[in-house]
């Protein structure tokens, strides 16, 4: 896990932020975690921000160039989808939670 760069997209919610801790404790290179904060929030992310191999993007996840950008910058090998849209979101925007969810 030391020499390995991870990105976990909807970092800031409640089991993407466990994560980012986790990989934190177990001494990953970076840890990059990116939420539009919709569902999540900075305060899930208190512990993750005291470490200097931590970053935090607010950036939507179906935004490609975007995490392009992210995972090139960062050079990034692994990456956690957690981000997710509502349930309900995804009843009148099926595209746009289909582009997020898988």
């Amino acid at each position: 896990m030391k020499d390995k760069c991870f990105l976990v997209t909807g970092g800031a919610g409640f089991i993407g932020s466990h994560l980012v801790d986790a990989l934190l404790a177990r001494e990953a290179k970076a840890v990059v975690a990116v939420d539009n904060l919709f569902l999540g929030s900075l305060e899930n992310l208190a512990l993750a921000q005291r470490s200097e191999r931590f970053y935090f993007y607010r950036e939507d996840a179906a935004d490609l160039p975007a995490m392009d950008h992210l995972i090139a910058k960062h050079q990034i090998e692994v990456v956690f989808n957690l981000a997710t849209k509502a349930l309900l979101y995804s009843f009148t925007n099926p595209e746009g939670a289909f582009m997020v969810n898988v």
